[in-house]
């Protein structure tokens, strides 16, 4: 998805801080089909730690140091799930893309950058299927995986998926490296057709990277750019015993702060013309509907919300082709 370039404001060190404090919220390092996901489980035990420039979190699942090693953009958006009937916040930490490096699979070394000091004997092992400055790779002790990864290759995932029995056997970690810090994942990868546990995990989707993009084009990251890290915070919707979800108001709103000050132009224009009209008239009938998809994507959220918060009949007002436009069937 092409999107105009527009400025995004940098997030300041302190304010990173204060979100990874925060441990209602989650963090992904990653790229299009290859990402690395740290959650906090409540209950865990966790240990956070000031490092050079920024935080770590350890927990027995993985761990994520947050460490910027040059500024970081923000650009904070609500996207539609559920089929088109919720929504979820996100907000991407961004640098420049840079394309001009090739990636290889490739062992780095011993790992002396590892978060935690018992990992930093093992061998990283760089797994060439990244993007721009984001790599994933795994680190092991295991003489075998290093041999069956030490390939010179023009095709690295190919020879990652034919290494994927040795991988589920010796179950190393995974870890996600960019400009923004590290994201390691201690748990078992599951089978194919397992579910990822909670907490830390990772995504690999073989198909997804061969396309080799540096994110979703479902995401409204502008073109040169790439996110070095995105935040997931707390979801509006929490499931229930029926399988249905139950509105979060309160989870809803500590996010706003940061879509007004992070969101798009083209967000807050219809956020703000659709919430005047509603004032005025106490309805959004006879409300004009946005002239871009994005626009109306948002409109639509702004329905949800409204109905979420006990105004009924609001899908009458809905656009036509936002449902198409819902981001996973979830």
């Amino acid at each position: 998805m092409n999107h105009r370039i527009f400025p995004m404001k940098r997030i300041t060190p302190s304010m990173l801080t204060s979100l990874a404090l925060d441990l209602r919220n989650g963090w992904s390092i990653g790229t299009f089909g290859a990402i690395g996901e740290f959650h906090h489980v409540p209950d865990d035990k966790v240990c956070l730690t000031s490092c050079p420039d920024g935080l770590e979190i350890v927990t027995q699942r993985g761990a994520i140091r947050i460490s910027p090693s040059e500024p970081l953009h923000a650009l904070a958006w609500d996207s539609l799930v559920g089929k088109g009937r919720r929504w979820r916040h996100s907000m991407a930490l961004c640098g420049p893309l840079q394309l001009t490096a090739k990636h290889t699979l490739k062992v780095l070394g011993k790992d002396a950058e590892a978060v935690r000091p018992e990992d930093r004997d093992a061998w990283l092992i760089d797994l060439g299927i990244g993007v721009g400055q984001v790599r994933m790779c795994v680190r092991t002790e295991n003489a075998r995986l290093v041999e069956a990864l030490a390939v010179d290759t023009d095709d690295p995932l190919a020879v990652v998926t034919a290494a994927f029995a040795l991988l589920m056997e010796v179950q190393p970690h995974r870890v996600m490296l960019s400009p923004a810090g590290r994201l390691e994942v201690y748990q078992p990868i599951p089978a194919p057709d397992g579910d990822s546990p909670l907490g830390a995990h990772t995504h690999l989707l073989p198909k997804l990277v061969r396309l080799k993009r540096p994110c979703s084009a479902l995401d409204p990251i502008p073109e040169g750019w790439q996110p070095f890290l995105t935040l997931h915070p707390a979801a509006p919707f929490r499931p229930s015993d029926d399988d249905s979800h139950d509105y979060d108001r309160l989870a809803d709103l500590s996010f706003l702060p940061l879509l007004e000050e992070f969101g798009m132009e083209e967000d807050l224009q219809v956020s703000g013309t659709f919430q005047a009209h509603v004032r005025q008239h106490g309805t959004p009938e006879n409300l004009k509907i946005p002239a871009t998809r994005r626009g109306r994507a948002r409109m639509h959220i702004e329905l949800l919300r409204m109905e979420a918060r006990g105004h009924e009949g609001m899908e009458r007002f809905v656009p036509a082709d936002t449902i198409k436009s819902a981001t996973d069937c979830g």
